[in-house]
């Protein structure tokens, strides 16, 4: 389909910009002065959204709103934590938010995962007497310095509800805009819930899939993902390069072009 070419024709100029400034991010890193770890994650980040992207674009062009909405909504969470890391950064211009994304954020999943594993164990007669926290402290010892209950608290700060009323409150406190709040970080839980029935087969999903019977439908709906993606898959893009301006200059002209594209549109 034409809508679906000239999307990825649009996505393919970001992606050309994206190549041409990736290079000097090395340099970068090896700044004694740069986040090291902010950037980290942002680069993580900009990859991770970037194959979701791919894939919703996959799913959009071949007629398949469901299973584009399945990865719209992971779209959604991983764009929400960028943000998250992003204004913590901006605010306080040092590593902490993504330091603790890394670590706590990561010891918390480690921690859910051996909880599943034990419990298997336990009903397979293969049960071990030591706990998760324990077994993970000799895998990491960085991890006895903080209690269960401590790397919990630390990692619930990403947690897509935490991350929605801490942009609420860093737009109610930002003079330039008079505290008001865009209606899309307004919208956000709304979207994020309507989006989780698709994720964990609930009936407001199957709901919509029956009601999905018109191509034409189909159609505009796979057109408004891709487009939605493709734009914030470009936001990561500049959000990072407005970072990066900061330590070096020349990031300024892939800057310009990343936010022409963007408000040019499809």
């Amino acid at each position: 389909m034409e809508i679906f070419e000239r999307i990825r024709r649009r996505d393919d100029e970001l992606h050309q910009i994206l190549v041409e400034f990736f290079p000097w991010t090395m340099p970068i890193l090896d700044l004694a002065a740069a986040p090291r770890k902010t950037l980290q994650v942002f680069l993580l980040s900009m990859a991770k959204i970037d194959f979701l992207k791919s894939g919703i674009f996959d799913l959009c062009e071949s007629d398949n709103p469901y299973a584009a909405k399945v990865l719209y909504r992971s779209l959604v969470e991983h764009h929400a934590q960028f943000m998250y890391v992003w204004h913590r950064y901006l605010k306080a211009h040092n590593d902490d938010a993504a330091e603790e994304y890394l670590t706590f954020y990561a010891w918390d999943e480690y921690l859910k995962y051996g909880k599943d594993l034990k419990e298997l164990g336990a009903r397979t007669g293969c049960s071990s007497t030591e706990t998760p926290y324990e077994v993970l402290c000799q895998v990491i010892p960085a991890v006895a310095a903080h209690s269960p209950k401590e790397i919990r608290m630390k990692a619930r700060q990403f947690a897509f509800s935490e991350i929605v009323r801490f942009l609420r409150e860093q737009w109610k406190s930002n003079k330039s805009s008079g505290g008001s709040i865009p209606d899309v970080v307004l919208k956000l839980p709304l979207l994020y819930g309507e989006l989780c029935s698709f994720v964990h087969g609930g009936p407001d999903a199957e709901h919509e899939l029956m009601s999905m019977k018109d191509e034409a439908e189909r159609m505009e709906e796979s057109v408004r993902l891709a487009q939605l993606s493709w734009q914030m898959s470009g936001s990561i893009k500049l959000l990072l390069l407005l970072v990066l301006y900061q330590f070096d200059k020349k990031f300024g002209p892939p800057f310009n072009k990343v936010n022409s594209i963007l408000k040019s549109g499809i």
